[in-house]
């Protein structure tokens, strides 16, 4: 009996031995994280003692005593890229995430965290490190002139400018601002003329010469013009553009047609009124300002009518007509509005025939 109880408890001791050997105590440890900062090699990546421009490395460095399985990053408490189950740094436990920085919001501190996990799922929390952000600012592209080409000569008393402007940052999407600098004579005498604003996207800018404030503000015949676009960011930054020549060409002469009443022989019915609306529509090559003198009379009883025939009833009218007073049905009146354009260039009236119309009878 007592040899039965002897084996009893050995068996039992080998029991309770296994039970011990064959467990493992609870993991509750947390794993422990710790976070740097460091720029890239990429050009526009910088960091200072306070804050970040363009794409940076945060560097966990992540142990645990048993193992970790997980590293996690977080910006302003919210989970960024993917968790990382490898490590994948220049260290054996230095897991690396790029932190884009120039897809956040410009002038705003962000902070920065990461947080280890080990399989039992204990969590270890990194270090806090905060930053400002700058978005890294690359100057203006150089805008593209377009219209009118360099070295171009136009027959036109005024024209409009346009250009091409546009960013290199896209982060965060930049309004910029276009100098127009204009000016005659030379380079040298360009000014700031306007200042337009347009979008970040390759963008096409305008200014017409008629907003130039300048007495007058037409073109000047063969006269020398010269502007280039200075374009700026909302961060100071500044690019030239090259600098464009024009000239516009010698003036040419106006000239007036299509009058109305039309020029004929057939009566128009006389007006109730006793005025008769004279009409022409006006040419100027160049697109001068044109005023007028209007040569005006009844029948001079001559075969053949030309404008120095006529006496002058109105002299520098601006607008391309005229009512005038015929007293009596039957005649034929003969007109003509000679144009004048700013530069004094005027129509040659020698040997001009004038314009007519005969008022019928009541």
């Amino acid at each position: 009996m007592k040899k039965t109880f002897v084996v009893l408890g050995a068996l039992m001791l080998v029991v309770v031995m296994g039970v011990f050997v064959g467990c493992k105590p609870e993991d509750t440890t947390p794993p422990e994280i710790s976070i740097t900062v460091k720029a890239t090699d990429n050009y526009r990546s910088e960091l200072f003692s306070d804050s970040i421009k363009g794409i940076v490395e945060v560097i966990a460095t992540a142990t645990d005593d048993v193992g970790v399985d997980t590293v996690r990053f977080f910006v302003n408490d919210e989970h960024v890229g993917q968790p990382m189950t490898e490590p994948n740094g220049e260290g054996e436990n230095e897991y690396v995430y790029k932190w884009q920085t120039q897809e956040l919001e410009d002038n705003v501190v962000y902070t920065i965290g990461a947080k280890a996990y080990d399989a039992a799922r204990n969590e270890g929390v990194s270090n806090s490190l905060s930053y400002l952000i700058r978005i890294p600012n690359d100057p203006p592209n150089k805008a593209n002139l377009m219209t009118p080409e360099n070295d171009k000569t136009l027959q036109l008393a005024s024209l409009i400018l346009k250009w091409q402007g546009s960013d290199p940052d896209k982060y965060p999407k930049q309004e910029l601002t276009f100098e127009v600098w204009f000016g005659e004579g030379s380079s040298g005498k360009m000014e700031l003329v306007n200042m337009a604003t347009k979008g970040t996207y390759p963008d096409t800018g305008s200014w017409g010469t008629l907003e130039w404030e300048h007495d007058p503000p037409y073109l000047h015949p063969e006269q020398d013009y010269y502007w280039m676009i200075l374009s700026r960011d909302p961060y100071g930054q500044g690019t030239e553009s090259d600098i464009y020549h024009f000239a516009r060409g010698t003036n040419r002469v106006p000239s007036a047609y299509s009058p109305t009443p039309p020029d004929t022989f057939v009566p128009i019915d006389p007006p109730a009124s006793g005025f008769v609306k004279l009409l022409w529509r006006p040419d100027d090559p160049d697109g001068d300002p044109l005023t007028y003198d209007l040569y005006f009379a009844p029948d001079p009883e001559k075969d053949t009518v030309f404008v120095s025939d006529l006496g002058k009833l109105d002299s520098l009218m601006t607008a391309a007509e005229y009512s005038v007073e015929v007293s009596a049905a039957g005649v034929t009146y003969y007109w003509y509005p000679v144009p004048t354009d700013l530069w004094e260039a005027t129509q040659d009236t020698t040997g001009l025939k004038a314009w007519r119309f005969v008022v019928g009878e009541e």
